[in-house]
């Protein structure tokens, strides 16, 4: 009952401001369809995996019929209805792509499509197609611009924290502290599933595993979280992507401890997970 009122009171919310939004520049009707068609694509965040794409895209689509139902002689109003057509047509296919060939790469590669869309509905639509190429080139001269800034401040800083020394952390003692063993290990399966560092965990398994098992199978058992390594995210993704590619990460990493613990059950357990 919480999540139905949570997911409606944001349905409502995007509906209204989205509204506003579109009764700036369209009649109320329309302002109302637009307003509409962004709320429903509000809502895909609350849709399971991949049938999101579906909800997004019927969002857009709507969005897009809204401004085409718009009677106007300006330019903007095709630039606008094109480009959100565009967007609706990247989402329905890359549906396509994920459920029948488990290819996600227009997904991921999301901002650039949509910005190509975006350059050819400008290109098409503005009235003088030298000046819109005019203007496109000095856009994307500025975007490159800033990038190299960008790359050469990135180095820079990366350099001089590199060149700041760092004493090295004094080794732990060998024999564990009973009293803050639960803490040592919540801390270090903490920190590999919430943000990916094995380190910890790595440390923890080698001081506390069995003395009886063999190194090979040792190395055997802790291989798939001494590997382990996030999936890269491409930077033209957009942040729902990353969003969703962080939780599936997350999951995969739970999974890795749960079957670390099943494995090393079939030795006889490591310090207190025999409990």
């Amino acid at each position: 009952m919480l999540r139905i009122n949570k997911e409606l009171k944001s349905f409502m919310g995007n509906m209204f401001t989205w509204s506003i939004l579109g009764f700036m520049f369209m009649d109320f009707p329309t302002g109302l369809l637009f307003g509409s068609g962004a709320a429903i694509a509000g809502t895909a965040m609350y849709v399971g995996r991949y049938r999101d794409l579906l909800v997004r895209g019927l969002g857009f689509a709507i969005m897009s019929l809204a401004v085409f139902l718009f009677h106007t002689d300006s330019w903007l109003r095709l630039f606008a209805g094109s480009f959100l057509a565009w967007v609706t047509f990247i989402y329905l296919v890359a549906y396509v792509l994920q459920v029948r060939y488990k290819n996600d790469f227009l997904e991921k590669n999301f901002i650039g499509i949509a910005f190509v869309g975006a350059i050819s509905s400008f290109i098409s639509s503005y009235p003088s197609v030298s000046s819109a190429l005019m203007g496109v080139f000095y856009l994307l001269t500025s975007l490159a611009v800033l990038y190299l800034v960008y790359l050469v401040s990135s180095y820079v800083s990366s350099k001089r924290g590199s060149a700041e020394g760092i004493a090295p952390l004094p080794l732990p003692s060998l024999e564990p502290k009973r009293d803050a063993y639960s803490r040592d290990l919540e801390r270090a399966v903490k920190a590999f599933v919430e943000k990916g560092n094995s380190a910890p965990l790595l440390v923890f398994i080698i001081r506390n595993s069995p003395r009886r098992l063999y190194d090979p199978h040792l190395e055997e058992i802790i291989r798939p979280i001494a590997n382990y390594r996030e999936a890269p995210v491409s930077p033209l993704a957009p942040p729902w992507v990353v969003e969703k590619k962080a939780l599936e990460e997350k999951r995969r990493r739970m999974l890795l401890v749960m079957e670390l613990v099943r494995r090393f059950d079939a030795h006889g357990g490591i310090g207190k997970w025999r409990d």
